[in-house]
Order: structure tokens, then sequence, then C-alpha cells
């Protein structure tokens, strides 16, 4: 996830900062916790397929896609394997 990949996504827009992968965090996290982005950013997360519409009015919902890239950007590599390595043990 880098901010060169999202770029096309956000053009013409002007959020006050060019960290667009922060941005998205940020607009996952407001869907995931229940809380509302504005209109450009839903447009955004539905145009990369991170959020999905729900139910009557302007709910929406993270996919799992979404929901897997939240975790990617906010969470190194190094700590999911810590963590699934920790799981695997705790089942084992």
């Amino acid at each position: 996830m880098t901010n060169e990949y999202f770029a096309p996504f956000f053009k013409g827009t002007n959020f006050g900062s060019t960290d667009y992968v922060e941005l998205i965090r940020e607009g996952l996290k407001k869907v995931i916790t229940g809380y509302s982005n504005g209109h450009t950013m839903n447009c955004i997360l539905l145009d990369l397929k991170y959020v999905e519409k729900r139910g009557v009015g302007d709910y929406f919902a993270t996919t799992d896609l979404g929901l897997d890239v939240y975790v990617k950007i906010v969470l190194p590599d190094e700590e999911i394997e810590k963590m699934c390595e920790t799981l695997k043990k705790s089942v084992i």
C-alpha cells in the first residue's frame, strides 16, 4: 500500500494532505467504528471496493478487502506474522 497506488483515486481532490495511505486508514477506521466520512472519501472507498452500501440511506460497511487493507496499513507485516505465530501456538 503506497501513496503512488492511491494517488489516481484522489485526483482532483484536496484533503489538505497527500499522505493517501493515512487518509485511507482514517476513512476505513471511521467506517469500521460506525462513524461517517464525507461524500468524496466514501466515493474513493467505494471505487477501491473497500466499502459497500448497506441498507437505506448512506450506511456503509467495510468489505473483507477493506478490512484486509486496514490491517495491512495499521500493522506492519512483522507484527502480523508475530500475531499469527502466537495464535498458532495457542491453538495447538
